[in-house]
């Protein structure tokens, strides 16, 4: 490691946070399981992918990364391929070439927000200055944020949903066409690049793919089990209360 990573990684080092990627128990959501199946994402019906990480090779990984190009990256003397064709063969996921996401990010297409906020929250909810409260969402939209926000689209941020989130899951759950092994390629990247970092985001994937190619492990290096799956059952239970009452007035909630 030269001086310059040494540097970055002492700067790190502190930051002992991670954004866990995980899988889903989906206990009683037929729609999120069904959109699941569908889309070819059943990787996170298991903990198949999720079984270990290891803190500090993900760590060293971020660090060395930062100096990096073209996908190819140096770890303990290793050199190491990460790109989308990497990530699609390791999740297995279907290609997919059309995504209206990215047609959003390379602003090519201007979602309707009213529709948007209308999808995914219990009412005439609009976009704040950051997003949409977490508040606001029913059970269903709260469950595709917790499923971005651990496993697409990185954040620490559970409070709100902001406008790339939320649309991102507005095309899941209206069955848009999206590719999410480029949604994800795209987190990585961004987990990279950044010169600061709170927390260091797809630990399970990132040790599985080091691991894959023989990067050395320390003996005796800590690893830490996945955290506990994201729970359909349990989301906040604001949304419960309030989807039970729209029930009980011949509504239908999504």
């Amino acid at each position: 490691m030269d001086h310059a990573c040494q540097h970055r990684f002492i700067s790190l080092v502190g930051y002992k946070n991670f954004i866990f990627d995980c899988y889903c128990a989906i206990l009683c959501s037929k729609a999120a399981f069904q959109t699941l199946v569908r889309r070819g994402w059943m990787v996170y019906l298991t903990n198949d992918k999720f079984q270990y990480y290891i803190p500090a090779l993900v760590r060293e990984f971020y660090v060395n990364a930062f100096y990096c190009y073209n996908d190819t990256y140096w770890v303990r003397d290793k050199e190491v391929v990460i790109n989308a064709e990497v990530i699609q063969n390791y999740y297995g996921f279907p290609s997919t070439i059309d995504c209206l996401y990215r047609q959003y990010e390379m602003n090519v297409f201007t979602p309707d927000w009213d529709a948007v906020a209308k999808r995914l929250c219990f009412d005439s909810t609009s976009f704040c200055q950051r997003g949409l409260l977490r508040g606001t969402l029913t059970r269903q939209s709260t469950f595709w944020f917790h499923f971005v926000a651990h496993n697409v689209m990185p954040t620490s941020n559970a409070s709100e949903m902001n406008k790339d989130h939320s649309f991102l899951i507005y095309c899941i759950m209206e069955r848009k066409l999206v590719n999410l092994i480029a949604i994800i390629y795209d987190s990585i990247k961004r987990c990279i690049n950044v010169k600061t970092k709170r927390a260091f985001a797809f630990p399970h994937l990132i040790t599985e793919l080091l691991l894959a190619i023989k990067v050395p492990i320390i003996d005796d290096e800590e690893q830490q089990q996945p955290r506990q799956p994201i729970k359909y059952h349990k989301m906040h239970a604001k949304s419960s209360r309030v989807e039970k009452s729209l029930v009980e007035q011949g509504e239908k909630v999504n």
